[in-house]
């Protein structure tokens, strides 16, 4: 929306647990995932009040992630990051969500495995039912 004010919060390094990988070792115990999030939001509500309820809840948004991992399963990455924009642009302020996902445990030689993806509300706005529960949006048949 032109002329709301648009601000960026970014979670850098969020660590969680997660079912994620093809082989059979990573589909019985959670993994550590690292995820930092960008999101480009709409806080025009917030700044006239100065109130919590107001504001995209920084710490409810990533306890909600927690949850959200913790009752899912992905074999690749890709698919992961691709579903967590996803729930992430359910939250009605963002506008945009950028988000790295990182595997520490994916190579041996190597620290860690990103993978990187951002969308904007409007690529998915169509794909929700009408549910006011951030990050609780069933898709939909298109």
């Amino acid at each position: 929306r032109k002329g709301d004010p648009m601000q960026q919060l970014l979670i850098e390094e969020l660590s969680v647990q997660a079912i994620i990988g093809v082989y059979k070792k990573e589909r019985v115990t959670p993994q550590p995932l690292v995820i930092s999030i960008e999101l480009d939001i709409d806080s025009s509500a917030a700044i006239q009040s100065d109130q919590l309820e107001d504001a995209l809840d920084y710490y409810v948004l990533t306890s909600r992630i927690q949850t959200w991992l913790s009752q899912t399963q992905f074999q690749l990455l890709e698919a992961l990051t691709d579903a967590l924009l996803d729930q992430l642009l359910s939250e009605p302020q963002v506008q945009k969500a950028k988000v790295k996902v990182g595997k520490p445990q994916a190579l041996k030689s190597a620290k860690m495995v990103y993978c990187i993806a951002s969308k904007e509300a409007s690529d998915v706005q169509n794909h929700y039912q009408g549910s006011t529960s951030p990050l609780a949006c069933q898709k939909v048949p298109v």
